[in-house]
């Protein structure tokens, strides 16, 4: 069996919702009170709303993808400048490691069953990647997604962070100060160098969970 490490980091797309367009509460009967939910609330739940396309895989936009094979030593990751050219050399990147190793490819991650798959997967139809979709074996039983945060499971309520887990299995973890809702903003600011450390970060992360719970 041979390992795909990944994760992709993505960003807001599409038009800005306009806060005028939103509705306000129901509980908001007065012209006065509605003015004053739009002057001091809709802007930012407007905002809020345009930031939470960035977990849409049909209205967001894949910003990168880190990804390392099996006990590889460097971490690569695919910043192109295009979405569809950076889904482009993932396919690449994923049919050469199957025709190299000719023995089943696992992708594995942290949340990759209910996010990184499923975008990938379709923004592989959109673009008419065939490779890309076929390597995706999305069967609920026998699929080839191995999902370290699922595996992980939840902890009273909650499901559990990365980084969280990894330190509390004595690893370093990830750099302080740096988050995945933060990526638009550096993304923003310019800082993409950042957003790309801290994508490979999170691959090398994810593969030393791993071998703490399977080596």
């Amino acid at each position: 069996m041979s390992l795909l490490f990944f994760d992709n980091e993505t960003l807001p797309s599409g038009p800005i919702i306009d806060p005028l367009s939103l509705k306000p509460p129901g509980n908001l009967k007065k012209p006065e009170t509605i003015a004053e939910w739009f002057k001091n609330e809709a802007v930012d739940i407007a905002a809020e709303k345009y930031r939470a396309t960035a977990l849409d895989s049909m209205r967001g936009e894949l910003l990168c993808i880190g990804y390392v094979l099996n006990d590889d030593e460097l971490v690569k990751v695919i910043y192109a400048d295009t979405e569809y050219e950076t889904l482009c050399q993932f396919q690449e990147a994923v049919l050469d490691a199957m025709g190299q190793w000719k023995e089943p490819l696992q992708f594995v991650g942290w949340g990759i069953a209910t996010f990184d798959v499923p975008w990938l997967w379709r923004a592989a139809i959109k673009y008419g990647l065939v490779g890309l979709r076929n390597a995706f074996n999305r069967d609920r039983y026998r699929g080839n997604a191995i999902d370290l945060m699922g595996i992980w499971g939840v902890d009273y309520k909650d499901w559990r962070k990365l980084d969280d887990v990894a330190k509390f299995l004595g690893l370093e973890g990830k750099t302080e100060g740096m988050s995945g809702d933060k990526v638009y903003d550096y993304f923003l600011a310019g800082r993409v160098d950042e957003i790309i450390e801290y994508c490979r970060q999170d691959v090398t992360v994810i593969r030393e969970v791993y071998r703490k719970i399977y080596g």
